[in-house]
């Protein structure tokens, strides 16, 4: 959860610079053909690393909810929920893989629709 969320803080900070710089650059100068191709490029990586991290932000938001509910209903003590909380919270996709390959009660869980 963490590493996607600063995957997306970064790439908003430097779709931000970028845009404040290239703002700067057509207010001063004209650019060349290959200059503005350039820039072009970059902005369009730029740009597809935004919308990705997007994606794989929301995608990862949706994880920590099955896992959170993986993590009250699939544990019997209180310390045992405690742990398994903040390893979802933490290690949001490694938990639910884990979760689901070994452990029954999660297995089952989702398959029947979160509905125990």
């Amino acid at each position: 959860m963490f590493i996607s969320y600063s995957n997306l803080k970064n790439s908003i900070e430097k779709f931000k610079e970028k845009s404040k710089r290239e703002k700067k650059i057509e207010e001063v100068e004209n650019y060349e053909n290959c200059h503005s191709f350039d820039n072009g490029f970059t902005r369009a990586f730029d740009t597809f690393v935004l919308v990705l991290s997007i994606i794989f932000f929301i995608f990862e938001l949706v994880l920590l909810y099955f896992a959170i509910f993986i993590a009250i209903k699939c544990s019997k003590s209180r310390e045992e929920k405690i742990i398994n909380f903040v390893l979802a919270i933490t290690f949001t996709i490694p938990y639910v893989f884990f979760s689901i390959l070994f452990n029954p009660c999660a297995k089952n869980y989702i398959s029947n629709g979160m509905k125990n």
